[in-house]
């Protein structure tokens, strides 16, 4: 079971431009998995979606492997966008064969690739996940891509379950719900609450996490809803013992340290 956990709110693209939020849920990534066979996850940058993709996929296969990949079995593929619009071998292939490239197939006499791939898939189920479609460039290539999930996705069907994540104001969101084909959800931020738990698991003293929480001026405070900027913030804190005065100084001291 999935250890990751994500707050995801249910979007609703109405016709109209702007966005009808639905009530909050909170969903295990698998749980997800399971409710929603064509997902794409939005957020802004650092909230988690690379993340939490990665750790998906490696629970996934330690499943599979525990499972000594029996009938029916999940085969998690991860593949980062970005590297099909590099100078990399991937590049130059299609989705289908950059998929197909990374699945462990036996091809039979007279059997082609994707006669190997269906006959794959008629004993596992695919896992994939498409990770960073804003970071996909030019944007010729970008739509491209969308184009080759669906082709994928309608040549597949039921056997392949398909994860895209991309930030929140970057995604093309009309491309996904015109065909009706994804579910899209949001990582929300992190509450109040959840800042304390994670800044109590990481500085375990109990009043450095007072010093810290009651510390939090209003800008910093909206800053840590972000896992990545809450990081920062308690490397940080940890650090000086003493909470920084702006976010802008919290980056320049990371770019100073990195």
């Amino acid at each position: 079971m999935f250890s990751t956990r994500l707050r995801l709110r249910k979007i609703d693209f109405s016709a109209e431009p702007d966005l009808r939020n639905i009530p909050e849920r909170i969903l295990d990534l698998r749980n997800a998995l399971s409710e929603f066979d064509k997902l794409v996850i939005i957020g802004e940058p650092g909230t988690g979606k690379t993340t939490a993709c990665r750790r998906a996929t490696w629970e996934l296969a330690k499943e599979a492997y525990q499972n000594t990949l029996g009938l029916g079995a999940g085969i998690p593929v991860y593949m980062e966008l970005k590297t099909l619009s590099s100078d990399g071998s991937d590049s130059r292939r299609t989705l289908w064969e950059c998929v197909v490239a990374r699945l462990p197939l036996g091809t039979l006499p007279g059997e082609d690739i994707k006669e190997s791939l269906r006959r794959f898939l008629s004993q596992y189920r695919l896992i994939l996940f498409l990770d960073g479609l804003n970071e996909i460039s030019p944007p010729s290539r970008k739509r491209k891509m969308i184009e080759e999930v669906f082709l994928l996705r309608e040549q597949l069907g039921d056997s392949i379950h398909i994860i895209v994540t991309s930030r929140k104001h970057d995604f093309d969101v009309v491309q996904f719900v015109k065909r009706g084909a994804f579910q899209v959800l949001e990582i929300v931020e992190l509450s109040a609450k959840d800042i304390e738990k994670f800044a109590r698991c990481y500085l375990l003293d109990e009043e450095s996490v007072v010093r810290f929480v009651n510390g939090l001026s209003r800008p910093l405070k909206a800053a840590a809803r972000n896992p990545l900027m809450l990081r920062l913030l308690l490397d940080d804190f940890k650090q000086n013992q003493s909470l920084i005065g702006s976010r802008a100084r919290l980056l320049c001291s990371f770019c100073h340290r990195a």
